[in-house]
């Protein structure tokens, strides 16, 4: 798989694009087992980053910390950070849908 398609599928989930090929892949297998990384729910523009206490297995705890964002030109800081976030599910959207939703409704007489 391509870093083009890697990113692709990120952006279809609406996750970060930004790293070397392995993070890209470990992000994109991590959101698809353990669930999306959701925007901050204090400062609602940062997304989310994750660190695990043991490796890359959240059963040995884990952090979830916002790392702020961008507005325009200026910074926004966020101090948000909790052990506990709610990840929603990767899904995956199969090529017939996507060309269906993208199609022009036909005309009904």
């Amino acid at each position: 798989m391509t870093i083009d398609q890697i990113k692709h599928q990120l952006r279809e989930q609406n996750q970060l694009l930004k790293g070397t090929k392995a993070e890209l892949v470990e992000r994109a297998v991590d959101c698809r087992v353990w669930g999306l990384l959701p925007r901050c729910p204090e400062c609602g523009g940062g997304k989310l980053k994750v660190s695990y206490h043991n490796g890359s297995d959240p059963s040995g705890g884990q952090t979830f910390k916002c790392p702020g964002f961008y507005d325009e030109d200026h910074f926004h800081f966020c101090s948000f950070s909790s052990t506990d976030v709610e990840r929603p599910a990767w899904v995956d959207q199969p090529m017939a849908a996507k060309k269906a939703t993208s199609a022009k409704p036909m005309p009904v007489d």
